[in-house]
């Protein structure tokens, strides 16, 4: 039994100090575990971004799936009102929301006061050369001599034609009625060039302070700062949805949202790491 024991000793010295040989690498490798690795290429990896099927991919990369059910036909009244002999009966209620209202002139959103203009009178419109003539829109027809006219302009023989479908009038040519250019617009001191209840005209703008009041919808009567409407209609089949689901013609739709799935596009024998596609070479360590 020594002699045995004396013998297996060595061996397993032998295979213990084995197992704690140290494992090296080439130069330009770095061990890990057992092997050997050397990056030879690394880069970022091109992003797309997907969805499970059914949902659609949107412009910020979420996912959008609509869930379509059948609508479920029932015989109910809405809210707020009761079953009476075949009628839905009572009363509606709902909150009044303000409202701005002119004793005289337009209510002006921007401002929130009531724009009041008086009529003063039209406007004067003047054009460049003495000749031309002013137009009801704004413009100035300028004058031309027509194509067969005789000595000074102004002295135009009355046989004369005028071209590219001009007036003749006064000895001259005109472009009527669109006329050529702006006429230069004034309005007596304190007034402006603006649309009231007489057209476009010169008149004066006075701001007063608009009257606040509390509206209703069509059909309801505010009482004691509350919109009511009494109902009776006759009770009809009607269509609902699911809690979460909305009405959409005849059907109930509901819309979820999710992140869209990332993925990391490299090309054969690359790795993805850290989103990065990475070529590597790999052998045993020694």
């Amino acid at each position: 039994m020594r002699k045995i024991m004396l013998i297996l000793v060595p061996i397993l010295f032998i295979l213990v100090t084995g197992c704690d040989k140290d494992l090296k690498c080439p130069g330009g490798f770095s061990l890990e575990g057992t092997k050997c690795v050397h990056e030879v290429e690394r880069f970022v990896g091109e992003v797309t971004y997907s969805c499970d099927e059914g949902a659609e991919l949107t412009e910020n990369n979420t996912c959008v799936r609509t869930i379509v059910k059948e609508a479920i036909l029932s015989e109910s009244c809405q809210e707020g009102l009761t079953l009476d002999n075949g009628y839905c009966v009572g009363t509606l209620k709902e909150s009044p929301v303000d409202a701005y209202k002119c004793n005289s002139g337009n209510y002006n959103s921007k401002t929130g006061k009531c724009d009041v203009l008086t009529y003063v009178s039209k406007v004067s419109k003047t054009c460049k050369e003495e000749n031309d003539i002013p137009l009801d829109n704004g413009k100035c027809a300028a004058a031309h001599p027509g194509a067969h006219s005789y000595g000074e302009p102004g002295e135009v023989d009355p046989a004369t034609e005028c071209c590219c479908g001009d007036t003749f009038k006064d000895g001259w040519c005109y472009s009527l009625p669109n006329g050529n250019y702006d006429a230069t617009l004034t309005c007596p001191s304190g007034s402006k060039y603006t649309t009231g209840d007489k057209g476009k005209a010169c008149y004066t703008e006075l701001t007063t302070a608009a009257t606040l009041y509390k509206k209703c919808s069509t059909g309801y009567t505010l009482n004691d700062n509350e919109c009511t409407k009494n109902v009776k209609e006759k009770l009809g089949k009607t269509l609902t949805c699911e809690v979460g689901f909305t009405l959409n013609n005849k059907s109930c739709e509901k819309v979820e949202e999710e992140p869209a799935k990332t993925n990391i596009n490299c090309p054969e024998d690359f790795e993805i790491i850290d989103n990065n596609c990475v070529k590597r070479d790999i052998i045993d360590a020694e």
